[in-house]
């Protein structure tokens, strides 16, 4: 009788070792290609990058303040570098009473509320919204983000139809804090 048990270094290891390296590559392999396939940051205004997530694009520029709006399906972001003596809390209040209001035809703010810092010397606040606005046929709900620096607040208001803004609030999360701003 023979024995039929394949010996040390014989060639059944081999599929083995075929089916692992592929399983690696697949799992690894979209990491180091990342990079290659990411596009270059927006610049918003100068020294203020923004670095746009998969799927979002610009819309239109905004030269006063400087901005963007940004645009991902049902989802848009306005980035607005406002150099003002207006901060924080009061630069908040100042546009969700100006620009954000008009046009409203109902609208409901939260309070707003301060966020973690972020960094040295900045600092964050943010209010949530909803509302039924001229010329729009849904209702949108967003939030309105301004972050302060030394001297140079960046606002961020984000919104989708209601019911939808939760789809794009944790890119709109990860635009805000991966943004460069000197």
């Amino acid at each position: 009788m023979t024995e039929s048990s394949p010996k040390a270094g014989s060639s059944t290891w081999w599929p083995l070792l075929g089916v692992g390296g592929v399983l690696l590559i697949v799992t690894w392999g979209g990491y180091a290609l990342a990079d290659v396939t990411e596009a270059a940051p927006m610049t918003i205004a100068p020294g203020v990058e923004i670095q746009l997530a998969e799927g979002w694009e610009l819309s239109s520029s905004t030269e006063d303040p400087p901005g963007a709006v940004l645009v991902a399906g049902s989802g848009y972001l306005y980035v607005a570098v406002v150099e003002s003596q207006q901060f924080g809390l009061e630069l908040l209040s100042s546009y969700v009473e100006g620009p954000l209001g008009e046009g409203a035809t109902s609208f409901a703010v939260s309070p707003p509320t301060e966020l973690p810092p972020w960094g040295e010397s900045v600092s964050a606040v943010r209010a949530s919204y909803t509302g039924r606005w001229e010329g729009l046929w849904f209702p949108i709900e967003g939030e309105v983000t301004v972050v302060s620096y030394q001297g140079l607040s960046v606002l961020y208001d984000g919104w989708a139809d209601q019911g939808q803004y939760d789809i794009v609030r944790n890119d709109i999360d990860a635009m805000m804090t991966a943004a460069a701003v000197p």
